[in-house]
């Protein structure tokens, strides 16, 4: 829920059931989206679904950022995992 979220950023739909407003369809689930518009409380995110650009009012409870595998913090890690190996 800490995030802060920017034009531009890669998100994942994921539907929290506890809170119904702003709820997208459930053919949204799993799905990719890329925010359009940031508010205090909703984001825009704009997805396609086949040829189509859809684009979702969400609260920020139903989406969560997108993990890229190029991010500083994995490649510490994993450096460290190839020292350990070659000792």
């Amino acid at each position: 829920m800490l995030v802060d979220y920017h034009v531009g950023d890669k998100v994942v739909i994921n539907i929290d059931s506890r809170e119904h407003t702003t709820t997208p369809h459930r053919r949204f689930q799993g799905r990719m989206g890329i925010v359009r518009e940031v508010g205090r409380r909703i984001l825009k995110v704009s997805v396609m679904l086949g040829e189509k650009q859809k684009i979702l009012q969400v609260k920020l409870n139903h989406v969560k950022p997108l993990m890229q595998e190029g991010r500083k913090e994995d490649n510490k890690t994993g450096a460290k995992e190839e020292q350990e190996v070659k000792n």
